[in-house]
């Protein structure tokens, strides 16, 4: 990443952190730059853990304590509130390309920052990539500072953002109507790093994920094997990484990708590796960017066989407007 991308986010008075950032962005709230419509919010006083106290009915984001946006709308629910063990967190919440009264069920994406502001997630990807999807999309701001925004407790029980992804699907099945054979996480760099933690804790709740120029972190090596061995559900994996050029400070994240990529295929885990020659950058080339949102419509919980291990895939799979994937792109054997 160069330095004029990371002194551009520094001066971004809209940065949660401080210190540099390696998710290549300057963190403004929207993609034109513009200061977000907070005008849902409702005032309501946090509710501690997020649990709803209206017995999950009704409102289930008042009654959580966080506001929920509406794309269609032009509003961002942007949360800064949010109890969980006591502790404000930051996060937010969106519908994207919901309708008004729509019936069907809405598949619950969440995007993960590396270490820099957690804006840059929604703004590089759920405006410009989903195309008219419905969908819930969330994108938590880790608990950690800035160089380590993420909490990898040994005792998963104990990750205040382990206990954020919790509060906050249960708060929105209270709400809405969630696909619960569609919720997906991505992450980039660090936000990487935190899928990989949340596939060995909740292998059993994620139905897909994408990562990032990331890679295994805490837990690693077989200690990370055995964690994943555990889930009967093997959630489908798309590896992405920036190739040999792919570093910072030194750390080679296209080896640890590798690396990643040989034990995911190990424990049984479909891989779809893409390996472009961008280096360590949250966005890809852009011919991959909508495939992510594809991908995840591709492999909901327990599908298998995996459907692009043939072609054209079976039905009901679909690949919308994309006949083919990156020619960089290719299952890992």
């Amino acid at each position: 990443m160069n330095r004029a991308i990371r002194t551009a986010a520094l001066l971004s008075l809209l940065i949660l952190f401080a210190g540099c950032s390696d998710d290549g962005g300057n963190g403004a709230p929207n993609p034109d730059g513009s200061t977000p419509d907070l005008s849902t919010t409702d005032g309501n006083k946090p509710t501690e853990g997020g649990t709803p106290d209206d017995g999950g009915k009704g409102d289930a984001g008042k009654a959580c304590g966080f506001t929920v946006g509406d794309t269609l709308k032009g509003t961002v629910g942007d949360n800064k509130d949010f109890l969980v063990g006591g502790e404000k967190r930051t996060f937010i919440v969106q519908l994207v390309n919901v309708p008004q009264g729509y019936s069907k069920k809405l598949p619950v994406i969440f995007g993960y920052h590396g270490t820099g502001s957690y804006y840059n997630i929604p703004t590089k990807y759920y405006t410009p990539v989903s195309e008219n999807r419905p969908f819930i999309y969330v994108a938590p701001k880790g608990s950690g500072p800035f160089e380590d925004p993420y909490d990898f407790n040994s005792d998963p029980s104990k990750s205040k953002d382990i206990k954020l992804f919790d509060d906050l699907i249960a708060c929105l099945k209270a709400q809405f109507d969630v696909d619960t054979d569609h919720i997906h996480a991505f992450g980039f760099s660090w936000g990487g790093h935190w899928i990989n933690y949340l596939l060995a804790h909740r292998g059993d709740v994620l139905a897909s994920t994408a990562q990032l120029s990331s890679g295994m972190y805490n837990p690693s090596g077989s200690v990370y094997e055995s964690l994943l061995q555990k889930f009967a559900h093997k959630p489908a994996q798309l590896v992405i990484w920036g190739g040999a050029s792919d570093t910072y400070n030194g750390y080679s994240f296209d080896q640890n990708c590798k690396n990643t990529v040989t034990l995911f295929r190990k424990v049984g885990l479909f891989v779809l590796q893409c390996v472009h020659d961008s280096g360590h950058d949250i966005t890809p080339p852009e011919s991959l960017n909508k495939f992510i949102f594809e991908f995840f419509q591709d492999h909901p919980r327990g599908v298998s066989p995996d459907p692009y291990l043939s072609w054209p895939p079976p039905a009901p799979f679909t690949k919308g407007t994309y006949l083919s994937w990156p020619t960089w792109c290719k299952p890992a054997p």
